[in-house]
């Protein structure tokens, strides 16, 4: 595992946060689907690979009704690779053998504002995006590996919290979130028939809650 942070500080108002995060695992083997003895006679990842890199810019006080605004920024990065052979298969035909890479690029601006003593409105959107890489590379190799290669997703979303401190221990919350959401995904590419996915929609979800501070 390895981290990194840096922060630099632009003024009393203002910083930015610029951090990684990685970690990789190789040959991890799944011995519970192994000892059992009755699907798999291998059953290995490797590697295993997760990158996070991302970078936060805060200011205090940009514009009047703001009292603090955050953007943010990240790429996100995942590899796995995966052996597996059947109990009773060829290892030298039927060893299967895939790698996938899935992408994130993701940002969002949120807004806090204080509207007075105990009473804090958040608010903000976020977008992310998200890329599939997939390959089997053996028996045979092709454009599906535990994916279907090349598939897409994508969200944005708005979204408004409100929080009121109705005593000292206790505190209201009420939110509600708007999200659009995309995914593509080339099915044809295991099965003619299925030909291309492509779905959208819109979705809408509300919160309450009731927060009590024990002191």
């Amino acid at each position: 595992m390895c981290s990194s942070d840096l922060t630099w500080v632009q003024s009393d108002r203002s910083s930015l946060r610029v951090a990684y995060q990685g970690v990789r695992q190789r040959v991890s083997s799944r011995w519970d689907k192994v000892a059992s003895g009755e699907e798999f006679d291998r059953l290995e990842f490797d590697p295993q690979e997760r990158h996070l890199t991302y970078a936060a810019y805060a200011v205090e006080a940009p514009t009047r009704g703001i009292d603090l605004l955050t953007v943010t920024l990240s790429l996100h990065r995942q590899i796995e690779g995966q052996t597996q052979l059947r109990i009773d298969a060829d290892p030298l035909t039927d060893l299967r053998r895939t790698e996938d890479i899935v992408s994130t690029v993701g940002g969002s601006l949120v807004g806090e504002s204080r509207a007075g003593e105990g009473h804090e409105l958040t608010y903000g959107v976020d977008a992310y995006a998200d890329s599939v890489s997939s390959e089997q590379l053996s028996p045979t190799r092709r454009a599906w590996g535990r994916y279907p290669d090349g598939s897409s997703a994508f969200d944005v979303s708005g979204f408004v919290q409100d929080e009121v401190a109705v005593t000292g221990v206790i505190s209201l919350s009420v939110g509600v979130n708007a999200t659009y959401y995309s995914v593509t995904s080339d099915l044809s590419l295991e099965d003619p028939t299925f030909g291309l996915l492509e779905k959208d929609g819109l979705s809408l979800t509300g919160t309450a809650g009731v927060a009590y501070e024990a002191t």
